[in-house]
């Protein structure tokens, strides 16, 4: 875990503040409130590129969106490639399940991904229905 957290730590000193332009990142960042106001049990999210760089975001206070933006993008990256070996097509979401909460992850277009953090109880379906009406909404805004 400490080569983990190396490599992470790494990569968010050498990452800025994204390659998004700030009509797009304003834009991504309204998507991401609209889909918080109308789910409300989803307490924060992150929009990234596939190599794990932060575009926008709206986190709960103490998440680092470098070292949030470099996971998410490891984990897609690793459960696209668990999908595709498994022959099971490409992944349209991973669900990880916790005490106080889950996190989605999904793709918004071929180079952004979604993360999406939830509080404990929420509405799975809800919540997952709006994430992924925000990942095709952003995908669109991105231009992907």
């Amino acid at each position: 875990m400490q080569i983990i957290d190396q490599v992470i730590d790494r990569l968010s000193r050498e990452t800025g503040d994204g390659p998004a332009p700030a009509p797009v990142r304003e834009a991504i960042e309204q998507v991401i409130d609209q889909m918080m106001q109308f789910a409300e049990d989803i307490d924060g999210a992150i929009v990234s590129s596939a190599d794990g760089v932060a575009w926008a975001e709206r986190l709960p206070a103490g998440l680092d969106r470098h070292r949030f933006a470099a996971m998410s993008g490891a984990l897609l990256a690793l459960c696209d490639t668990l999908a595709r070996e498994g022959s099971r097509g490409e992944p349209r979401n991973v669900l990880i399940e916790g005490e106080s909460g889950r996190i989605f992850l999904l793709h918004a277009g071929p180079r952004l991904l979604l993360t999406v953090f939830t509080r404990a109880g929420a509405n799975l379906g809800v919540c997952l229905a709006h994430a992924r009406q925000a990942a095709e909404t952003i995908a669109a805004v991105a231009g992907s």
